[in-house]
């Protein structure tokens, strides 16, 4: 049995988009110490990739010898 064109095409399309999904996932947790990366998720496939970066700030003290 032969493949056709349409059959050739889609292992290539979806390495593509797996390998473009990875880079994707890759720059948003990259260099995250503290913080978050969210996945928006409609209908099986990623739609949006949110990410909040959190400073930790230490060795501040307030007047009272709290923090900020």
């Amino acid at each position: 049995m032969e493949k056709s064109k349409a059959d050739s095409a889609a292992p290539n399309k979806n390495s593509k988009q797996s390998a473009e999904l990875q880079k994707i996932i890759l720059e948003a947790v990259g260099g995250l110490k503290y913080g978050q990366v969210v996945f928006v998720i409609k209908n099986g496939k990623i739609v949006q990739v949110e990410r909040t970066d959190k400073s930790r700030i230490t060795g501040l003290e307030g007047i009272y010898g709290d923090g900020i």
